[in-house]
């Protein structure tokens, strides 16, 4: 090869690479910034995805205030107590406030 096609053949690399049609030699800042982006993003939308599951308050509390409600204070007592007997109070601390 001579100089001129040597010459020309860095010019076409430089240019297809300023065009991004090369890859660089390593990532730079811009795409470790991407990445966290990237991450951050995926991070709030996993959150946003969660949160009504996670703030879903157990079923268990709701049926014995809506039996209080109705007038059978006694059937939700027994109901409470049933639930906290079959370890269903271990995942919701406030049933032992009911």
């Amino acid at each position: 090869m001579d100089l001129t096609t040597c010459s020309a053949i860095s010019i076409l690399k430089k240019r297809h690479t300023a065009l991004g049609l090369l890859p660089r030699a390593g990532p730079t800042e811009k795409d470790d910034f991407m990445r966290f982006l990237a991450r951050i993003l995926l991070l709030a939308a996993l959150l946003l995805i969660a949160w009504p599951v996670l703030s879903q308050e157990l079923p268990h509390a709701e049926f014995a205030r809506g039996l209080r409600a109705k007038q059978y204070p006694d059937l939700a007592l027994d109901y409470l107590l049933k639930v906290k007997k079959d370890g269903g109070g271990d995942k919701d601390p406030t049933l032992l406030l009911e």
